[in-house]
């Protein structure tokens, strides 16, 4: 797994962390909107746009890959998802989590999560 690649999963996990504390506060997690952030590499002469990862109130999501799409549902019809560049993870933070990588395919389900693959 690529460094940027790895820092968007975990900027993902802190969001998801973030809204199951929300959630379990018994606050509804804020729609937020997709933030453009620079990501600078000494190899590179100027900085490359990445979006930083999206959380949703939601407890199903899609996420397009090149012509694969994936869908990941907590499976209890509540919960947050959230999406990076090249990952979506869902969780009720009750134990069902579903997560996948576009270069990994589906690669975590727990407890009554899927993490189901639709080709084009």
């Amino acid at each position: 797994m690529k460094p940027l690649e790895m820092a968007v999963g975990a900027v993902v996990a802190i969001a998801v962390a973030a809204t199951i504390a929300d959630t379990a506060a018994g606050e509804a997690p804020p729609l937020r909107q997709g933030l453009t952030v620079l990501v600078a590499d000494q190899g590179q002469a100027s900085p490359e746009p990445v979006r930083a990862p999206v959380r949703y109130a939601a407890a199903e999501i899609e996420k397009t890959c090149g012509s694969i799409t994936y869908r990941l549902s907590t499976g209890r019809g509540k919960g947050v998802c959230a999406t990076g560049a090249a990952i979506a993870e869902c969780t009720d933070g009750a134990g069902n989590t579903a997560r996948m990588y576009c270069d990994h395919g589906c690669t975590l389900t727990t407890g009554a999560a899927t993490c189901e693959e639709k080709r084009a």
